[in-house]
């Protein structure tokens, strides 16, 4: 996470996980997480798993993928 709120992830994707959108199944190098609901919003928290990722808004909503 950046100091301005973007995310960026990288790795295996196989569940959606990443952010990224289910087309891509590997990410080898970091990529901004911009898929639907992440699109252009600020983030300030991150707790993630083998399967499944969560954003935090400076608003307190989340952001779920995976």
């Amino acid at each position: 996470m950046t100091d301005k709120g973007q995310v960026y992830s990288c790795g295996g994707n196989l569940h959606g996980q990443l952010g990224l959108g289910r087309a891509v199944v590997v990410q080898p190098a970091l990529q901004r997480v911009s898929d639907g609901a992440a699109a252009d919003r600020r983030f300030s928290g991150i707790a993630a798993g083998a399967y499944f990722s969560v954003l935090q808004e400076d608003s307190g909503a989340l952001v779920v993928f995976g």
